[in-house]
């Protein structure tokens, strides 16, 4: 199942306690997407996480090899990338996660309200990384 927050609690701080309790840190590289996901998780976690925000036309290949790039310089147990791209009436999200020497790509597409499409992209990655670190991700 898919969980945006829990009562009170957000899915950024869900995943800010548990990158906390497992003395993970993580490296996040955005691509269409403002730098929301690496500001929530500021927010909550500072000293754990780096990243950076990226140019909207960059294929998935340069995405992962900036990946592997972050990982190396920043020493991350975790590295996500996202790319959320318009293409006519849908947004189509481009997903990567390094961790534990593996990496997990997922692709997705959101044919709602446009509006909408960056709350779900963001609300989408922070749930992946959620799953991974609970051991009960789909994305293998």
């Amino acid at each position: 199942p898919y969980i945006y927050g829990y009562n009170e609690m957000t899915i950024e701080q869900c995943v800010a306690d548990l990158l906390r309790e497992q003395g993970l840190t993580i490296t996040v590289i955005e691509s269409g997407t403002n730098g929301e996901i690496l500001g929530k998780l500021v927010q909550h976690i500072p000293q754990r996480v780096s990243g950076e925000q990226m140019g909207i036309n960059l294929s998935s290949d340069t995405l992962i090899s900036v990946m592997e790039e972050y990982k190396s310089e920043k020493k991350s147990d975790i590295v996500l990338a996202t790319r959320l791209t318009p293409i006519n009436d849908r947004q189509d999200l481009w997903l990567a996660l390094d961790y534990q020497g593996k990496l997990f790509i997922e692709e997705r597409s959101y044919g709602g309200p446009p509006g909408d499409a960056l709350r779900w992209s963001v609300n989408f990655g922070l749930d992946s990384i959620r799953r991974k670190l609970l051991g009960i991700d789909p994305m293998e």
